[in-house]
């Protein structure tokens, strides 16, 4: 069954970043589509937040726009605003910036490419960044991930998009799931404070971030 977009809530009045579905489709194979023809863009600020239902692609629609999946036809623009004019088509000037992303899987171990977190850090040159505060990673550092609960790997990948997350988007597939009270409550400080000056895309089923999020999209049957 195709599904649409519709924007829930949309606070911010001159949204720095934009969301562009360019005649998108996504689909699970050729006879079925998720989207079909998705043409439209969405403005955001701090926090965009994916609602729907289990099973209306949310995830899948967070892939695609991290270019995980690939598109059926059309194309998918992340962009900083520069002195570019949505309401004129779909016309980018060169003042308007795309972003890159880091996309984080919701299943945690699947943000890992290497046993050990040093390696991890090495791997997204966090070690050698000076201004990375690399403290934070302290307990963690000679543990192998595969000793690790999906928890504590849950909190490490969000941490660690965190600090490489400077000049780019972060896309977290519930960033919350498996993580317990205080875990929770501490990544999403983390998440909010660094909205601040990153923008961030998340696809979930709680209300946690609602509040927060400037923009809200529902997907819809």
């Amino acid at each position: 069954m195709k599904r649409r977009i519709n924007i829930i809530k949309e606070e911010r009045v001159n949204p720095l970043f934009f969301l562009t579905f360019n005649a998108v489709t996504i689909s699970f194979n050729e006879n079925e589509p998720l989207f079909d023809n998705l043409d439209t863009t969405i403005p955001y600020g701090n926090i965009l937040v994916i609602k729907g239902r289990v099973g209306t692609g949310k995830s899948t629609l967070l892939r695609s726009i991290a270019g995980v999946v690939d598109l059926g036809c059309g194309e998918i623009i992340n962009g900083r605003r520069g002195s570019v004019d949505l309401s004129c088509g779909n016309n980018f000037n060169e003042a308007t910036k795309i972003l890159d992303s880091i996309y984080l899987h919701s299943s945690a171990e699947f943000n890992f490419v290497t046993g050990y977190l040093k390696d991890e850090l090495i791997l997204s040159s966090i070690l050698t960044d000076k201004n990375s505060d690399i403290s934070k990673f302290s307990e963690f550092m000679d543990r192998s991930i595969y000793d690790l609960s999906g928890g504590e790997l849950k909190r490490l990948s969000i941490m660690i998009a965190l600090e490489m997350g400077h000049d780019k988007v972060i896309l977290l597939d519930e960033p919350l799931d498996m993580l317990d009270d205080e875990y929770a409550s501490l990544i999403s400080s983390e998440i909010i404070e660094m909205s601040k000056t990153t923008p961030f895309i998340i696809a979930t089923h709680d209300t946690h971030f609602d509040d927060y999020a400037d923009t809200i999209i529902e997907i819809v049957t």
